[in-house]
């Protein structure tokens, strides 16, 4: 008996392999077997250098098996990046078939060349069910910016939502992450004032060293009411792959307001940025260059900047806690804290409890009393206590932790054969 587990996942590497498949799916005993429904992703795997094109054969599987998911990596092999040997165009010798023939959901492009940045976003434009783009490698043999008006009108709606680019030739991480952003056309997409975007690209790429080099753009579910419609764009900055505690991530609320019938739609606006940051050079300098942010910041419509970290004992959190430090200092984002906009948190939480706010910063006592006795807070001792949540007494249960470490500190240095702290 066969077993269907076994033919849930495909993967196909030649025109012999879609042909075999084909003349399975298409069988009656095939439509009655247990099989039926069973294939839920192919993965194709297709080698630039293949002097003929075979793609679009994946249309006569994908009008019988409606519920699969197809992913195609295509990759160049030949490791020639200075001509058109590596250039993957599968449908300019087939006129009469588009790409929308084929129903990717998932493409992944290694080391392939293209003219331009365009025909790389008419490429992924023309893939209609196509939701992810990854891209490693690439060589532009023009790397100038992507020209909109060359695309298709409907990638407004399309159905791209995430796009990948890293360690393409020649390029920067400013110009990975620009190329991200115009293939997901966020600006057009989102309706939103694109010198605003542009200014937190630019200020997300200003916290990165020059060891980063992979950017992914996200589009994630948009919801709303009424009035008005929400989305969210997650950008992600990463560093060389051996690296994989370095990363900068950005989650950024945009609002987009409705209008009635016969009223052009005011433009969206950026209205919270939560920003997760997990750098080791910031750990110790607790000073990144915020500086780009401060227009952004000054928006009317913006509510919050937060830094925030997704667990306690990750580099995340000492790289929150060493901004907040610098902040308590008052040498770092100290216009964020007047204009009453930055915040500090669990990234998890969203409950006020949970949640650093600059009047909170600002109003932070040096001095505690607990049980009794009094403590003075150094600066990171201060970003500790500001940190732990304000439910089930963790501040207070931080404080009796300190009371408790300082006496027994001060035990042990009056011990016999122990010299006090500071003699020798």
């Amino acid at each position: 008996m066969i077993r269907p587990a076994l033919f849930r996942y495909l993967i196909l590497r030649s025109p012999e392999d879609v042909r075999f498949l084909k003349c399975i799916v298409v069988s009656p005993r095939y439509i009655t077997s247990s099989l039926s429904g069973a294939i839920s992703c192919i993965d194709i795997y297709h080698d630039a250098a293949e002097s003929k094109p075979w793609l679009h054969h994946i249309h006569g599987l994908s009008a019988r098996l409606w519920t699969t998911s197809f992913k195609c990596t295509v990759t160049n092999r030949e490791n020639d990046s200075a001509s058109i040997v590596g250039r993957w165009a599968p449908f300019d010798s087939l006129p009469s078939i588009t790409p929308s023939y084929v129903p990717l959901t998932i493409l992944t492009l290694n080391k392939l060349v293209f003219t331009s940045t365009t025909e790389l976003a008419r490429l992924v434009d023309s893939f209609s069910t196509l939701e992810d783009c990854r891209c490693d490698q690439l060589t532009f043999l023009d790397p100038s910016l992507v020209v909109q008006s060359r695309r298709a009108r409907r990638r407004s709606s399309s159905s791209l939502e995430h796009c990948a680019i890293s360690r393409c030739k020649g390029a920067t991480l400013s110009s990975q992450a620009t190329l991200a952003s115009d293939i997901l056309s966020i600006i057009a997409r989102l309706g939103l004032d694109d010198r605003m975007w542009n200014v937190v690209l630019q200020a997300l790429l200003a916290l990165v060293p020059d060891t980063f080099e992979r950017v992914l753009i996200e589009k994630l579910t948009a919801t709303g009411r009424p009035s008005s419609d929400w989305t969210t764009i997650r950008c992600t900055l990463l560093a060389q792959e051996s690296d994989v505690c370095d990363y900068v991530d950005a989650v950024i609320k945009i609002c987009r307001p409705k209008s009635g019938p016969g009223i052009l739609s005011p433009l969206a606006y950026i209205e919270r940025i939560t920003l997760v940051l997990s750098i080791a050079d910031v750990d110790a300098t607790g000073s990144p260059p915020f500086e780009a942010f401060q227009g952004v910041v000054d928006s009317p419509h913006l509510r919050y900047l937060r830094l925030a970290a997704r667990t306690r004992r990750g580099q995340d959190y000492e790289t929150m806690k060493n901004i907040l430090c610098s902040v308590l200092r008052r040498t770092q984002l100290t216009w964020a804290l007047e204009s009453h906009k930055l915040q500090f948190g669990d990234y998890y939480r969203f409950k006020h409890n949970d949640i650093v706010t600059s009047a909170d910063i600002l109003a932070a006592p040096a001095e505690h009393t607990i049980n009794d006795t009094t403590i003075t807070l150094d600066t990171a001792e201060q970003a500790e206590w500001l940190l732990r949540s304000s439910h089930q007494n963790k501040k207070a249960e931080y404080l009796r932790e300190l009371v408790t470490a300082r006496a027994s500190e001060a035990s042990t240095n009056k011990s016999p054969g122990v010299a006090p702290s500071g003699e020798q």
